[in-house]
């Protein structure tokens, strides 16, 4: 079995490619100084974001103006390579270094908060469950598919008031019942292995990944360490 990270900041980066609109790629491995990828339950879509130290004025060569890509894939001891495929949507904390060079911060997020920002439901939902709503709501107007979708009971009238896919995807999760949980704490979030819709009673309920006991350290069970 291979051992798991040492500490939060054990990874690997494999690859950093910035991808321009002119179709021009660039390896930004040697010139990352920080790399941060955020998943959150209460974030539709995943973000990240990383600190460039240029030393070639990139920002204005390339140029980077917010329509480029950043393909980059990471992993840890223990882990599957995990891929993504991000926009970049802005930069900022740009200051002077040193002489000739120069530290920035791009910002990036899935395209399809893109898709949503360009997008309006506007189709009327009538007697159907709520994850059957929300299956087609993520497939018919953000072109995705569900990683994981829980079941929901009861059927339910909708007609969305020409909001987003992703606020109208919401507004579902805060009315949906489990199927099989007690509760209606549904979230819509998205992780690396796609977008999810399901209880926070669901992801509760797995098998734990490692066990903790707190104890004094001159008292410890040496069979429980």
């Amino acid at each position: 079995m291979s051992p798991g990270p040492a500490q939060a900041t054990d990874f690997e980066i494999k690859e950093l490619v910035l991808e321009s609109v002119t179709g021009t790629e660039t390896d930004l491995i040697l010139q990352m100084a920080e790399i941060n990828v955020y998943e959150n339950l209460h974030n539709s879509c995943i973000t990240a974001d990383m600190a460039i130290v240029d030393s070639l004025n990139q920002i204005m060569n390339l140029p980077i103006t917010g329509h480029e890509w950043i393909r980059f894939s990471f992993k840890t001891p223990g882990q599957s390579l995990i891929k993504l495929h991000l926009r970049i949507y802005k930069t900022s904390s740009r200051e002077s270094e040193k002489m000739r060079c120069q530290v920035f911060v791009l910002h990036c997020i899935d395209d399809v908060e893109f898709t949503n920002a360009e997008t309006r439901v506007s189709k009327a939902y009538k007697g159907k469950l709520i994850s059957d709503i929300a299956s087609n709501i993520q497939d018919e107007f953000l072109g995705s598919s569900f990683n994981k979708i829980e079941t929901t009971k009861n059927l339910f009238h909708i007609i969305p008031a020409y909001w987003t896919p992703i606020k109208t995807l919401n507004f579902l999760a805060s009315r949906a019942n489990s199927a099989t949980y007690l509760g209606s704490n549904y979230v819509y979030f998205q992780t690396v292995d796609g977008f999810n819709f399901i209880s926070i009673e669901k992801l509760c309920d797995t098998t734990p990944v490692q066990k903790y006991i707190s104890q004094p350290a001159n008292l410890r069970d040496q069979a429980t360490s």
